[in-house]
C-alpha cells in the first residue's frame, strides 16, 4: 500500500468511533510520538498501527493523568469564560524602504531552504512550511547575478521554536521531486535576498519591526504569566517541549503550539499536570 492509501486507512479508522481514534492515539502514546496526525508518520509506522489494530491487541483505556476529555470540559466551561482573540500583526509596512528601519537583531526565526526547484514560487514555499504559520510575505526567493532563481529560499517564522521544529521535521522532505535541505539563517541573508530579488530598489521588503516580535503581547497580565511559565518548560529540554506538543494536539488543535493562541483554562490545566507529574 501506498503512502496516501494508509493515511486514508487510519483516518478511517479514527471517525469510526471514538474507542477506534482512543486506539491510534495510545498507539502514537506507545511510541513517544508528539503529533498523531497520520500524515507526519512514516510507512512503516502506519503498517504496524494497522497490523497491531486489526491483530485487536491496541486497547482503546483512555490514559490518567492527561485525560483526553479536556477539550469537552473546556467547552463545557467556554460559555463562563471569554478572551478577546489574539493580537494580529500588524504587516502593512513590511516593505518600508531600508533607509526607514534598521536589520532586528538575529532571534532564530529565519531559516534557509536549498535543494528547491527553480520554478518554487513564494506561495509553494508556503505551502510546503504551511504547518508552521509563515505567511507570503515572509518568504524571499533568492536569485543569483544572472536574476536566476538560485534553488534556495529565506523565511521568517512566527517563533523560533516553530522554525527549529521545521528544521528538524522538515528536513529532506520533498518539495516536487526535490528533497529539500533547512539551515538556520539571520535576518541579514533574508535581507539580502530580498533585496537581489527585487533588484536592490527602495522597494526591497525588509523583515518585520522588533516591537512586534515581544513574546507575551497578549494584554493580559495573567495569560503573560502563564505563557512564561510554558516558555520556561519548553526551555528545560526536549522531553519537556514535547510533553507541551502532545497536549496541544490531544486537548487543543493539533499542530499548533504558540502558548498565545490558547485561553487561560487551557495554559494553566497544563502547567499543573506537569508540575504535578501527571505527564
Amino acid at each position: 500500500e501506498d503512502f496516501d492509501t494508509l493515511v486514508a486507512d487510519v483516518k478511517r479508522i479514527q471517525k469510526s468511533g471514538e474507542d477506534e481514534k482512543q486506539k491510534w492515539w495510545n498507539f502514537c502514546d506507545s511510541k513517544e510520538k508528539s503529533t498523531y496526525d497520520p500524515a507526519r508518520h512514516t510507512v512503516p509506522f502506519l503498517r504496524e498501527f494497522l497490523d497491531d489494530y486489526h491483530a485487536g491487541v491496541i486497547p482503546a483505556d483512555r490514559p490518567t493523568g492527561r485525560t483526553r476529555d479536556r477539550r469537552d470540559r473546556r467547552e463545557l466551561q467556554r460559555e463562563h469564560y471569554r478572551e478577546p482573540p489574539p493580537v494580529q500583526e500588524d504587516r502593512r509596512d513590511r516593505r518600508e524602504p531600508r533607509e526607514h528601519r534598521n536589520l532586528p537583531q538575529d532571534d532564530g526565526r529565519v531559516v534557509r531552504l536549498r535543494g528547491m526547484p527553480f520554478t518554487a514560487t513564494a506561495a509553494e514555499v508556503v505551502a510546503f512550511l504551511r504547518d508552521f504559520g509563515v505567511d507570503q510575505d515572509q518568504v524571499a526567493i533568492d536569485v543569483g547575478h544572472d536574476r536566476r532563481p538560485t534553488g534556495e529560499a529565506f523565511a521568517i517564522f512566527p517563533s523560533a521554536e516553530l522554525a527549529s521544529r521545521a528544521v528538524a521535521e522538515l528536513q529532506r522532505a520533498e518539495m516536487g521531486s526535490r528533497y529539500i535541505e533547512l539551515f538556520s539563517s539571520t535576518y541579514s541573508e533574508w535581507h539580502q535576498a530580498c533585496d537581489r530579488s527585487s533588484g536592490g530598489g527602495a522597494a526591497a521588503r525588509q523583515p518585520p519591526r522588533r516591537e512586534f516580535q515581544a513574546p507575551f503581547a497578549t494584554g493580559d497580565p495573567e495569560k503573560d504569566r502563564l505563557i512564561a511559565r510554558i516558555k520556561e518548560i519548553q526551555r528545560s529540554g526536549e522531553e519537556a517541549k514535547t510533553k507541551w506538543w502532545t497536549w496541544c494536539d490531544t486537548g487543543g488543535d493539533q499542530g499548533c503550539y504558540d502558548p498565545k493562541r490558547y485561553e487561560n483554562l487551557f495554559l494553566s490545566d497544563f502547567i499543573t499536570a506537569y508540575d504535578d507529574g501527571e505527564l
